[in-house]
């Protein structure tokens, strides 16, 4: 219940605006890591921090890149992503750790 109430108000207090439509919701991963350590029991570690999630949209205009581009990506294996869609209806996040072993192995050597 403690870990719950703290989640809320740490949520309640981030700054900037969420669109959840995109599912372009950022967390302060650091601040969460340290309440959740807090309501541990002594001796006991707390769990890693999760991993950060960029909708289809947020990657394309991260990259300056079509929406269509970031699908063809995901479709090609290129770009990891999970479907958190219900049903049919496919709605994907992207891992911040898959994007940047994207632009690692695409980067171009300047030379």
């Amino acid at each position: 219940m403690a870990i719950r109430q703290t989640n809320e108000k740490i949520l309640k207090s981030r700054s900037g605006s969420s669109n959840a439509g995109d599912m372009n919701i950022e967390f302060d991963y650091d601040k969460l890591a340290e309440a959740i350590a807090r309501q541990l029991p002594k001796g006991a570690t707390a769990p890693a921090p999760p991993s950060r999630y960029y909708a289809v949209t947020t990657v394309a205009e991260r990259l300056d890149c079509s929406y269509k581009h970031v699908r063809n990506l995901i479709d090609a294996g290129e770009l990891e992503a999970v479907n958190l869609g219900l049903g049919e209806k496919r709605m994907l996040a992207i891992t911040h750790e898959s994007l940047e072993k994207l632009l690692s192995r695409r980067a171009v050597n300047q030379g």
